[in-house]
């Protein structure tokens, strides 16, 4: 990859080499490097199989090319790519336009970050997906019962990361993307009881994560989780999607889901004043002076907590009574999780 790393004119400069560049040099140093890894993975898998071949330049990838991608992500596709040292197999049915504009976006913050480097004059101009293509917001409210279930199912499986991270959603209404870099020992200050949603040694963006009270039953959660000295996952889609079919959740039920729940059930249940909603799901901007408060304060939203705890205890409630009546278990060859109803369930 030495080469990708001069000048270079468009008509020499390959494609496939840039994108790993970036993704050694910025990608996979941003808050969501599993999705942007598979972005560009997916535009190199494609490459393989479009006219132009994997050793494509700069110049060759034109609009049309990118409508080819388009095309191509939104019906069955298949392919294998060697990236960073692994042999990735991806086999899919065919995504939704709001998929290939995430693409769209890694793709063209690739492009951009060469360009700024000086390494090619000008990048491909990376299109948007039409509009009417494009997923509409997602609603989608979990009941207690629903919440419950996966909180008892994860608290069956013998690895925490799962649990720990959907607690801290549900106790910060945390960005997904961030709670899955979240790590205790750097983030949470027992002393204060505030924690620090933004990770550490990252760049602040428009998207700002809040300074927010940690509420007593997550207290114990972290304390433990530093105790153990468990590392961040950067990502869990295996454990959600198991997670999900086998409690039998749509399948437009993500992390996020959490998140919306907790919003939408602070609001419902007027616990909380709406400007403290907004300014604890990182919605209104700091000012300097809140800032400084919020970090010498141990109460800094504190109106928030009673809501959160009321959440929590439900949540629980519902976890313990489908913990009641089932139980985790795997297949014979004890490759595969399956929820079944314990014995004596009236």
């Amino acid at each position: 990859m030495r080469n990708a790393k001069g000048k270079q004119d468009p008509d020499a400069a390959k494609v496939v080499p840039l994108l790993v560049t970036y993704w050694r040099e910025r990608g996979s140093k941003k808050l969501r490097p599993a999705q942007i890894a598979s972005s560009l993975r997916q535009f190199i898998g494609f490459l393989m199989q479009d006219e132009l071949g994997p050793a494509a330049t700069v110049a060759q990838i034109t609009p049309e090319v990118f409508r080819r991608f388009q095309a191509w992500r939104m019906k069955p596709h298949t392919y294998e790519v060697a990236f960073e040292g692994e042999t990735y197999s991806h086999h899919s049915k065919g995504v939704n336009g709001e998929s290939v504009q995430r693409n769209f976006d890694d793709l063209s913050a690739a492009f951009r970050h060469h360009e700024r480097e000086g390494r090619i004059p000008l990048g491909p101009r990376v299109p948007r997906v039409e509009q009417d293509l494009r997923s509409e917001p997602r609603d989608l409210h979990l009941s207690y019962a629903q919440l419950g279930a996966m909180i008892g199912y994860a608290r069956q499986l013998p690895d925490k990361t799962l649990l720990r991270f959907m607690l801290l959603m549900m106790a910060t209404c945390a960005r997904s993307e961030v709670a899955a870099l979240f790590d205790p020992a750097a983030q949470y200050n027992p002393e204060t009881g505030i924690i620090d949603l933004h990770p550490e040694g990252r760049k602040r963006t428009h998207k700002r994560n809040a300074l927010v009270p940690a509420i007593e039953p997550l207290k114990p959660v972290l304390a433990q989780w530093i105790t153990d000295k468990a590392k961040p996952h950067k990502s869990r889609k295996t454990a959600w999607r198991t997670m999900r079919a086998a409690l039998g959740l749509p399948a437009d039920t993500l992390p996020t889901t959490i998140r919306h729940t907790v919003a939408t059930n602070l609001r419902n249940d007027r616990i909380s004043p709406a400007a403290v909603i907004s300014e604890f799901m990182g919605h209104i901007g700091l000012t300097a002076t809140t800032k400084r408060y919020a970090k010498l304060d141990p109460e800094y939203l504190a109106d928030i907590k009673p809501g959160l705890t009321t959440i929590w205890q439900r949540a629980m409630d519902a976890a313990e009574a489908w913990e009641r009546d089932h139980a985790l278990t795997t297949g014979k060859r004890g490759d595969k999780l399956a929820v079944v109803e314990r014995a004596g369930k009236c």
